[in-house]
């Protein structure tokens, strides 16, 4: 059976925030939780397989994870399952996407991407996942107040240094069309791509 989001999927608890605009990882015990298990779970097959840069980079130690956090604008928005265990993560970066595809009109210099972790798999995460963080990201575009109840109390994207007025961007390796197709039925388009990777991007505004 799969596991399920802390208390409900629509539980305020199930989702933190985290910015690294706001949120200091020397002081921060919540965020050096997330990076810990983040470290972990960068370890599994699928994750390795498809987002390899996690393990052998970005999340490789707590020294490369606070290179990473500091380095440019991150919001990091962690999705929990049962005894607080990362079912899931969400991230928003401020990146140019001109730095990996060179031939593209994309405007975005907001980056995205969305990990759910090997238990999670199969239980509705990834699309309550990207629901959920961009209604966080495009605040200023929701309509309905209860779209954004999850968040309450926590940072929000004008504390984020993030600039969404262009939208935001992803890419996907060409062999994941399983992710190709939860990300064009969110609404992404592909707008460029390399040898390796699909370039798309989203606007709300």
């Amino acid at each position: 059976m799969k596991n399920e989001l802390h208390s409900n999927p629509n539980s305020e608890s199930s989702r933190v925030v985290f910015c690294s605009e706001v949120n200091d990882l020397s002081s921060d015990q919540a965020l050096q939780g997330l990076a810990g298990q983040l470290i972990e779970k960068s370890l599994q097959p699928e994750i390795k397989k498809y987002c390899p840069n996690d393990q052998a980079r970005r999340f490789a130690s707590l020294e490369t994870f606070e290179d990473w956090w500091r380095q440019t604008p991150t919001t990091l928005i962690g999705f929990y399952g049962q005894e607080q265990d990362l079912a899931g993560i969400v991230f928003f970066r401020g990146r140019n996407p001109k730095n990996e595809f060179k031939e593209t009109d994309c405007s975005s210099e907001v980056t995205f991407a969305i990990r759910i972790y090997d238990d999670y798999r199969g239980s509705g995460l990834s699309r309550i996942a990207m629901r959920d963080a961009h209604n966080w990201l495009f605040s200023n575009s929701v309509e309905n107040p209860e779209d954004l109840q999850h968040f309450a109390n926590q940072p929000n994207v004008q504390q984020s240094g993030l600039d969404v007025s262009g939208g935001v961007w992803l890419s996907v390796d060409k062999n994941n069309p399983r992710a190709q197709k939860l990300y064009q039925k969110f609404g992404y388009v592909v707008c460029g791509q390399n040898d390796q990777r699909i370039l798309m991007e989203y606007n709300r505004n």
